[in-house]
């Protein structure tokens, strides 16, 4: 238990560096200041008139953005790390280490995120699948609720001790 909330503290914490980092005029504060610059949990935030606006079924409150799932046999261990565009630029890359358990892990990334890519690398147990989804939360005022897949953009495999990129979109 102890883990799974420090994973998602550090989720947190990691998600709210990229949104500072990702404002529309570069003014860090008013990102954090701005109402509809507000995360909508660990793994989500922003709005933006660019980007997952444009898909289908896309809504103001709760948009569909992209993300990852990570699955294999339990006592797998995987970190991913994310090279993500934001309004056409580079971010710094996000880490997160993910153990499967009983169930995948996923992340969703904010709705600035435009493309990028996913470097997985399966340090125990594995083999790893991870997919490049689209989604929304199926509540977002409550993130740990669950998500609502609407499309998956890739798949690859990852073998025990191996490493792997899938690019999106």
């Amino acid at each position: 238990m102890h883990r799974r909330l420090l994973l998602l503290l550090l989720s947190a914490l990691a998600v709210a560096g990229l949104a500072a980092c990702s404002s529309d005029d570069g003014d860090d504060a008013d990102a954090a200041t701005d109402p509809a610059a507000e995360t909508a949990g660990p793994e989500s935030g922003g709005s933006s008139d660019e980007g997952t606006q444009e898909a289908a079924g896309d809504d103001a409150e709760n948009p569909a953005v992209f993300g990852y799932e990570v699955d294999g046999p339990a006592g797998t261990t995987a970190v991913v790390v994310s090279t993500l565009v934001a309004q056409g630029e580079e971010q710094q890359p996000l880490s997160a280490t993910w153990s499967i358990t009983d169930r995948p892990r996923w992340q969703l990334y904010s709705n600035w995120i435009e493309s990028g890519g996913v470097e997985i690398e399966v340090t125990e147990g594995g083999p790893a699948t991870v997919r490049i989804i689209r989604a929304r939360y199926v509540d977002p005022d409550d993130p740990f609720a669950g998500i609502d897949e609407l499309e998956e953009i890739g798949t690859i495999e990852v073998a025990p001790g191996s490493t792997e990129t899938i690019s999106f979109p």
